[in-house]
């Protein structure tokens, strides 16, 4: 007879590694978009960037107060409603990776490389979102290219690239 409340339950044990030190360091970016909005809606009508910036902040609500999770499903139709804005995509990728979804925001923020405003935090936060699903070798990779790129903005982890344990 033993007691009941010595029963330790099994602990899940993930699939996925812990991320290394570096990806910790990534923070939910503030909301910007670009002075002139006319250059990310890409020749649209000045009632098509009316119409984006209408849903826009709706969209945005969720991901002003954390719940990533909600941001991610409205920016999701946000985004198949205006795929032409990357910035769309970039806080659609932010939300999902930070709602602890990486694998599903790599897509957004891959699509969001290309933006005039956020590409440089799309291709630093698409390298946190390999490493956090899991994907080292490619997350390392993806800094590495980061670094050699801008190694100001995010120092602490180009620091920490070519220490091997990622502390």
């Amino acid at each position: 007879p033993s007691d009941p409340a010595a029963v330790v339950p099994p602990v899940a044990v993930s699939s996925v590694p812990s991320p290394r030190g570096w990806a910790a360091l990534a923070t939910a970016p503030a909301i910007t978009l670009p002075a002139s909005f006319t250059i990310v809606m890409r020749g649209q009508t000045n009632g098509a960037q009316a119409a984006f910036m209408a849903a826009f902040g709706p969209a945005m609500a969720p991901y002003r107060t954390g719940r990533y999770a909600e941001a991610a499903t409205a920016l999701q139709a946000l985004t198949e409603r205006f795929p032409a804005v990357d910035e769309g995509w970039f806080y659609l990728g932010v939300a999902h990776l930070y709602a602890g979804q990486p694998d599903d925001a790599l897509e957004p923020l891959g699509r969001a490389r290309d933006s005039e405003v956020v590409s440089d935090q799309a291709r630093w936060l698409e390298a946190v979102a390999l490493e956090r699903a899991g994907r080292s070798d490619e997350a390392t990779t993806a800094l590495r290219a980061v670094c050699a790129a801008d190694r100001v903005a995010h120092l602490d982890a180009c620091a920490l690239v070519s220490n091997p344990a990622g502390r």
